[in-house]
């Protein structure tokens, strides 16, 4: 008896096994282009392979004026099969396309996004959608890409003018080409396009990608010399932290504000990155820097279960690490204690 269950376990194995192997890796191939005539209209193409009947954007855009979401801003789309046969499909409230009458899996998808809202002031921040002037733009990646039901390996490749750099917070694999391993890192990150301060630097197994955009690119040296105390402390606390590329992006804006992403993080500025006002925007900072461990690697089933602890621990070392690291002094430490008792 003890050998036919040994037997019955090996082919059950076997069978298995050999279902995983003959199953297709899907992927999905993203190409972004922008004509610099036309900077505020982006142009997608997309190779989607799924076996649903539904392509969805992120649901999650935080202006109560566009209750239908991202998917305000996605004109001319377009979806057909290899052969070229379009097809039909019916749009469905909070972000989702049905597709009629499919026949195949991989689609052709091509469509433009309406960029005109990153000139808008968002209530919430634009750094929670984003933001461009007239010589940068910086976009949420959830109000770009278009994707399947099934969770799955991108590539996204880029086509801009030549005068243009861009960061993004993927594993390139050659130049403008980048592989992104899950849903969650296509969608939950952010990117700028442009002419902007661009500067990389290394910590540990982080690799640290910076945009900063418009007049705050003038205090670029200033800004990388105090991310690398912070990073380098938080590595300290961390230290089993896998390696990562994470991208943070700043721009001034009227308020002091920030939103943090899967590896990425942005945030905005009210007054100069300068001495005087070392204490605001160093904060920030490192706050923001935080939650990539506070938040993006330690999850929870409910956004406000965490969300106290999330908060509350960034800001607590955020203002520890300053003081211990000699960015500010033990006197403005207490004296920003007092203020916010």
């Amino acid at each position: 008896m003890q050998r036919i269950s040994i037997l019955f376990l090996l082919l059950l194995a076997f069978q298995i096994a050999a279902q995983s192997s003959s199953k297709t890796e899907l992927t999905q191939q993203y190409t972004v282009s922008i004509n610099e005539q036309t900077p505020l209209r982006l142009f997608v193409e997309a190779q989607i392979e799924t076996a649903g009947d539904t392509l969805f954007m992120h649901t999650n855009c935080p202006n109560y004026d566009y209750p239908e979401g991202w998917s305000t801003f996605v004109k001319n789309l377009a979806i057909s099969e290899e052969n070229g046969k379009l097809i039909d499909y019916e749009y469905h409230s909070k972000s989702k396309w049905h597709l009629k009458e499919k026949s195949a899996n991989v689609l052709s998808v091509r469509y433009e996004i309406d960029l005109s809202f990153t000139r808008e002031k968002w209530d919430v921040g634009n750094e929670q959608a984003g933001f461009s002037d007239d010589a940068a733009i910086y976009l949420v990646s959830k109000a770009i890409f278009l994707f399947p039901e099934e969770d799955t390996e991108s590539t996204v490749t880029f086509n801009l003018p030549d005068s243009w750099k861009l960061s993004v917070p993927w594993e390139p694999s050659q130049s403008a080409v980048f592989q992104v391993p899950n849903r969650e890192f296509l969608v939950e990150n952010s990117l700028v396009m442009g002419n902007f301060y661009d500067a990389q630097l290394r910590e540990g197994g982080f690799d640290f990608r910076i945009a900063l955009l418009g007049e705050t690119g003038k205090s670029g040296d200033r800004f990388s010399s105090v991310l690398t105390k912070i990073a380098r402390a938080y590595l300290d606390i961390f230290q089993d932290t896998p390696p990562a590329i994470f991208l943070i992006t700043v721009f001034y804006a009227d308020i002091d504000d920030g939103e943090s992403f899967y590896n990425s993080t942005a945030f905005t500025l009210k007054n100069p990155i300068d001495e005087n006002n070392k204490i605001i925007w160093t904060n920030q900072m490192a706050h923001e820097l935080f939650h990539y461990w506070n938040s993006d690697l330690l999850l929870s089933q409910n956004y406000a279960d965490r969300q106290w602890f999330s908060e509350g621990t960034a800001e607590y070392y955020a203002n520890l690490t300053m003081v211990r690291e000699q960015i500010i002094d033990e006197a403005m430490f207490r004296n920003k204690i007092e203020k916010v008792l």
